[in-house]
């Protein structure tokens, strides 16, 4: 660390400040990125927490297995569309809307088990390499205690998170360049 100190001290004064200013760049960039990914992240949330509340408000004052759940089965490897699975106290599913390569899908009983203990859990799941999905599981009491999980892909999510970083890039490009340009024509080769 003494000779990165001792090196940054033996450049010009000019040159100081076009590193400063250059880091100060980077930093407001990813500060941005950072920023803008947690927004978009914890928005695609939005749709499943009100599903899963609502649904445990049903189940909590019914039997369990209510007209809840949609008939509409979604295939979440393709399909952006949002889907309900119930599971018992235990974590036995019961019933549920949503199939990965035909086969049902069922959520790991630690996120089921942080939902009991905390009321909610709002978590990304990734069942497979290339399947992530939003889910919020929200744990119900009653005569049927038991769970409810809302998800839905995050597939477009991550398309405009990805987007956001490239723009993200743009801009650092650019203010790079001008950065340059000024110390080129105003500092280095001062007229």
């Amino acid at each position: 660390m003494k000779k990165l100190i001792s090196h940054f001290n033996r450049l010009s004064r000019n040159v100081q400040i076009l590193f400063a200013t250059s880091l100060f760049v980077i930093i407001m960039v990813v500060f941005v990125y950072a920023t803008a990914q947690q927004i978009l992240r914890s928005g695609a949330d939005d749709p499943q927490i009100q599903m899963a509340e609502d649904a445990s408000i049903l189940l909590q004052n019914q039997s369990p297995m209510g007209p809840i759940v949609p008939d509409r089965a979604v295939e979440v490897s393709q399909s952006l569309a949002p889907f309900l699975q119930i599971y018992d106290e235990k974590g036995s599913l019961l019933d549920a809307n949503v199939m990965l390569h035909g086969k049902s899908l069922t959520i790991s009983k630690s996120a089921l088990d942080y939902a009991k203990d905390h009321g909610e859990n709002r978590l990304t799941w990734q069942p497979e390499k290339g399947v992530r999905i939003a889910a919020v599981v929200s744990y119900y009491q009653g005569q049927y205690p038991g769970f409810v999980v809302a998800g839905r892909s995050l597939r477009e999510t991550e398309n405009r998170i990805g987007n956001v970083g490239k723009l993200c890039f743009l801009a650092w490009a650019g203010m790079m360049m001008v950065l340059g340009s000024l110390y080129y024509f105003f500092i280095k080769s001062p007229r």
